[in-house]
């Protein structure tokens, strides 16, 4: 995720994310695993469960935050340090918006789908033809080095 999504995120909601330094961006101590894409199923959902924190006397005085975000299997993981079912139905939800949102590009519907090449990702039809293209020029230019460094024979 771009530094400047993350650090909204991390302003946004410090009591989700505490002791995350927003300014940090070599090495953050919170970093959100997953590409732009799915910036704003996190951000709805983040707002989500701080209004359930805050409205849930179970949760109150507790030490409710965020270990974790990242992508498995194509779709969107949410770790936490206490969980309610209000919380984990709230997670799930936006779990399953994951699994039908590009997680590159945002895009949702048609199109959306898991693709897998040794790695499972959700991802419409244009950023995966984009995706190949990079990786193609990659293994081209990899080649190329490769060439210049072999002895002749």
């Amino acid at each position: 995720m771009r530094d400047e999504l993350r650090v909204k995120l991390l302003e946004d909601f410090p009591d989700l994310y505490p002791n995350r330094d927003p300014s940090i961006t070599d090495y953050a101590p919170f970093q959100f695993e997953c590409a732009d894409g799915w910036y704003n199923i996190i951000y709805r959902l983040s707002y989500q469960l701080a209004s359930i924190i805050a409205n849930d006397e179970s949760l109150a005085g507790k030490n409710v935050k965020v270990f974790q975000v990242k992508e498995k299997f194509g779709t969107m993981r949410f770790y936490m340090s206490r969980y309610t079912n209000e919380v984990h139905e709230a997670i799930a939800k936006a779990q399953e918006e994951s699994a039908k949102t590009c997680e590159t590009c945002g895009v949702d519907g048609d199109g959306v789908g898991l693709k897998t090449d040794g790695w499972v990702r959700t991802i419409c039809e244009e950023c995966e033809v984009e995706r190949k293209g990079k990786e193609e020029e990659r293994k081209r230019q990899w080649l190329m080095r490769r060439k210049q460094t072999e002895p002749a024979a």
